[in-house]
């Protein structure tokens, strides 16, 4: 008899973030304390077991969420062509599409709820810092430097903590408070962050 067919990368990928999506929905409803990982399983369609497979805590259930636009923005650096110029580069911000309006109103969401959540605010930085070698590395292959080099980390770290800031901001207007988009704001941030770069 044959065995349940295995998940693609795709699968768990798509499976984490239906996770992270019910918990933010539980998370806004009645808080991060009340909600428990039963909660969660069921709201996102799949047994407890399977969400310890994934996550090591109700909080870590929100990662994907904090990861998906920083990797869309990673991969966007890493596959743009080495002829355009960084500033072209880092101010298009055309990777926020492939990140799916759905998963970024959930993101903002998200973002707010961590101001009052130590233990969501954690996870967010967790998140920002893994991100940091990929965009090096993107960077050092646009400049054919060693990825690994003090300074190119730095300036991961740099467009990292600019992306940050500009979400953070964004999500934590004061209710009816105007401004610019999030598009907008992330431009700006990166093109702050540019000066500090090597081009």
């Amino acid at each position: 008899m044959a065995g349940r067919p295995r998940l693609t990368e795709a699968d768990k990928e798509a499976v984490r973030l239906r996770v992270a999506e019910a918990a933010v929905r539980l998370f806004m409803r009645q808080g991060v304390e009340a909600t428990s990982v039963g909660e969660i399983a069921e709201a996102a369609g799949i047994s407890q077991r399977t969400l310890w497979r994934h996550f090591a805590t109700k909080e870590d259930c929100a990662t994907p969420l904090f990861t998906l636009g920083i990797g869309k923005f990673s991969d966007h650096l890493a596959q743009a062509s080495a002829e355009a110029p960084l500033a072209e580069v880092l101010t298009d911000t055309s990777w926020l599409v492939a990140t799916g309006q759905t998963a970024i109103l959930f993101t903002i969401d998200l973002v707010r709820l961590a101001r009052d959540e130590p233990s969501l605010r954690a996870v967010w930085a967790r998140a920002t810092s893994e991100a940091v070698p990929a965009i090096a590395t993107a960077l050092a292959n646009r400049s054919g430097r060693d990825p690994e080099v003090l300074e190119v980390k730095v300036e991961g770290a740099m467009l990292a903590a600019a992306l940050d800031i500009a979400l953070r901001d964004y999500a934590w207007r004061n209710a009816g408070e105007r401004g610019p988009a999030l598009d907008e704001m992330i431009r700006t941030a990166c093109a702050r962050a540019l000066s500090g770069l090597t081009p």
